[in-house]
């Protein structure tokens, strides 16, 4: 079983004032940014990257930043990764899909968290094998812990959810129209 999942919204699109576009997203997120990781060698492979990620190994790291400030450490061409706290929406989000998808379809997973990439990176979805979906510039990432037993029905339901709709259109106000995808590391 994986250690995590995200139910993902992204963005092939690098907007006009990147800087300008995160503040935005940060300020609709409306909640406190719990830790900021930012990479600046874009030279590496995403798989070095995310090892960096699970050993806690990111170029710079930052806790507790204020949301007004965030902004400003994004570096192109590199990128960030920033945790959000989830607040009332997300909160909102794992209770309905925890009550609306099956439990033999979702397992123990549900979206819980945010998580916001920000900056050129590569979006995958896995299955058996990782499936590459697209470079992206920004991807909004409803995070949660474990992994559905019965990934194509989670998938096909939990795009259906109302709140998922929703948080959608709202991230859709800033970025433009948005992909979707979920991935599991598996």
């Amino acid at each position: 079983m994986s250690q995590y999942g995200c139910v993902v919204f992204y963005t092939t699109h690098e907007p006009n004032d990147p800087r300008r576009q995160l503040a935005d997203l940060l300020a609709i997120s409306g909640q406190e940014v719990t830790w900021v990781a930012r990479w600046r060698n874009l030279d590496r492979s995403w798989w070095n990257v995310r090892n960096d990620i699970y050993d806690g190994q990111p170029e710079d790291h930052f806790a507790h930043v204020p949301v007004s400030e965030v902004a400003s450490l994004y570096l192109p061409p590199g990128n960030l990764l920033i945790e959000v706290k989830g607040g009332e929406r997300m909160d909102r989000i794992h209770t309905v899909c925890l009550e609306s998808i099956p439990e033999d379809v979702r397992g123990r997973f549900s979206p819980w968290n945010l998580h916001l990439r920000f900056g050129w990176h590569d979006v995958f979805e896995c299955e058996i094998e990782n499936v590459y979906m697209a470079r992206a510039f920004c991807a909004v990432c409803l995070f949660g812990y474990g992994c559905p037993p019965n990934w194509a029905r989670y998938r096909e339901l939990v795009f259906q959810v109302p709140e998922i709709i929703e948080a959608k259109q709202h991230f859709e106000t800033v970025l433009g129209p948005l992909e979707t995808c979920a991935t599991w590391d598996v």
